[in-house]
């Protein structure tokens, strides 16, 4: 099956590598073609009309709205499948599904390793027929699951990022707090991991740093928060604790915004 993958950045490069590994042909596009070209992987295109004009599947991963509005109005329908794997929100999905009927929305959740060793969770919302379609793809990058329309996938995807933003910014502030009453850095860290499991994938940057492994920019959850934000804050049902994040993460993106996204550290142990 040939496979177009628009953006290849850290999850767009994972999911090359498994569908690579796996037997799809591929063809790729990155606004810094030199990236692309880097994974010495398929072809690369010079725009992504080329890219998706060779493929059965077409695969977006890409940064945010602006990324995919300015890439799917340079793109044709067709007969092919569209599987939006980029953290753009629902109105972007709902948007691009009146023009893309075969459009589906299958947000990842999964870092990058985990999609390249073909163990992803994918979220689809979009026509049954076109997730059927695309379905070798999606099995060979883990387990898929349909939760009904495109709207509601995206929504999935941003609940999943926004509670990785609170859970992220809370044991920052406490492992800190802690650390300045007292506690040892890793005694800290360890009563945070208690009940937060999966913080210990970025103990480097609890622990003192540096912040890595980087599957997460910081400046990319920070986008995420906004969209949520966008999506489900108001007068009916005002977020404050959101809010609050957003704002821990606000103070150290100009600065740290590149870094694993437990950068926000740095927020606390400036204090």
């Amino acid at each position: 099956m040939r496979v177009a993958i628009l953006g290849t950045g850290k999850m767009g490069a994972a999911v090359a590598g498994r569908l690579q590994e796996t037997g799809f042909e591929l063809h790729l596009w990155n606004r810094t073609p030199a990236k692309a070209e880097a994974l010495g992987l398929g072809t690369v295109a010079s725009n992504p009309e080329a890219a998706a004009a060779a493929a059965e599947v077409v695969i977006s991963v890409l940064t945010g709205p602006s990324a995919v509005r300015a890439v799917y109005g340079r793109l044709e329908p067709g007969t092919r499948v569209f599987l939006e794997m980029s953290t753009a929100g629902p109105d972007i999905a709902e948007e691009l599904g009146t023009r893309f009927e075969s459009l589906v929305a299958a947000p990842i959740i999964a870092a990058p390793p985990v999609v390249r060793r073909g163990e992803a969770y994918i979220l689809t919302g979009g026509p049954e027929e076109a997730v059927e379609r695309a379905g070798p793809v999606l099995n060979a990058l883990g387990e898929h699951r349909h939760v009904g329309t495109r709207r509601r996938a995206a929504e999935m995807k941003l609940l999943n990022n926004a509670m990785l933003a609170v859970t992220t910014a809370a044991a920052a502030e406490l492992v800190e707090a802690t650390v300045h009453a007292g506690l040892s850095r890793e005694e800290a860290f360890a009563f945070a991991k208690r009940h937060i499991p999966y913080l210990d994938m970025r103990r480097s940057g609890f622990l003192g740093g540096p912040y890595e492994p980087l599957t997460f920019a910081l400046k990319d959850m920070l986008k995420d928060v906004d969209l949520a934000l966008e999506a489900f804050d108001g007068k009916e049902f005002p977020m404050p604790i959101l809010k609050a994040v957003r704002r821990a993460f606000k103070e150290v993106a100009p600065q740290h915004g590149e870094k694993e996204l437990t950068a926000v550290l740095e927020r606390y142990r400036k204090k």
